[in-house]
């Protein structure tokens, strides 16, 4: 729970800067992942504080981009959404949103209402394609934005709530889906404190300036080596829900690889 929330979070936070061309399309850092375990002693909540904590002071501009309720396509737009005009003065500047759903069974409960356009806008931000509604009043739109998402639920409620619709759409594979339980009894909890805190936050804050260098990453000869043994596994499709839930395994493990990279300085 601690590293995954920890990299979509360092993700979201680089922004639109590096990036993994393949095609005509690029892969920037943002990432979904749904933190799948049991109320309380999952500590998903727990973990999560001590991620807020460390980018918040590695990155204090980033912790204004924190947000939360998901409940249509138009309010993740009006988050990250341009200027109407010249005069607008109220658009963000900071197009970077990392959306924290600690309940993230009400957001799948607001996929099944009829009209909704949070699931398209959702997979379009994962895409980084630009947002839009098209309606006659006030239409909005956003380009340029840096949307992750961090997200919680039990078991039963993901599969209760998910239904066969959003895994056949692409929304659920878009999501890296995690299982999480508590690693060890800790009476007075853990915390990253003193010298080490330090330590860390100082290699985040030189790496989110690397990362935000816009200019594309590309594979070394050892890692193009790796990627091409491993791409036909990642990329076999397979049958049912099961292979939709997981029909983006190689563009997952590509944008987990460009983060790592990144924090690495590479």
């Amino acid at each position: 729970a601690l590293l995954a929330q920890f990299l979509v979070a360092f993700g979201c936070a680089c922004g639109r800067g590096a990036h993994y061309q393949v095609e005509a399309d690029r892969h920037y850092t943002n990432q979904f992942v749904v933190l799948v375990g049991p109320t309380a002693t999952g500590r998903k909540g727990s973990s999560w504080g001590h991620v807020r904590r460390l980018l918040a002071d590695a990155d204090p501009a980033f912790a204004r981009c924190l947000v939360g309720g998901l409940s249509s396509g138009e309010g993740l737009i009006a988050q990250v959404r341009d200027p109407a005009d010249e005069h607008d003065g109220q658009a963000p500047s900071d197009k970077r949103r990392l959306v924290v759903e600690p309940e993230f069974a009400q957001t799948l409960k607001v996929l099944a209402r009829e009209g909704n356009t949070l699931s398209a806008i959702v997979r379009q931000a994962w895409d980084g394609d630009p947002l839009q509604t098209i309606v006659r009043n006030d239409p909005l739109r956003a380009t340029g934005a840096s949307i992750g998402i961090v997200a919680h639920i039990t078991r039963d409620e993901l599969l209760r709530y998910l239904t066969a619709t959003e895994l056949a759409n692409g929304f659920a594979n878009r999501f890296l889906l995690i299982a999480v339980k508590r690693s060890k009894l800790l009476p007075f909890g853990g915390a990253l404190d003193g010298d080490r805190f330090t330590e860390v936050r100082d290699a985040i804050r030189l790496a989110l300036r690397f990362a935000q260098q816009h200019r594309p990453i590309t594979f070394d000869d050892d890692a193009r080596e790796r990627w091409i043994d491993t791409y036909e596994q990642l990329s076999t499709a397979r049958a049912g829900l099961a292979g939709a839930a997981t029909a983006r395994a190689e563009a997952h493990t590509v944008r987990l690889a460009l983060i790592y990279a990144l924090l690495d300085l590479s």
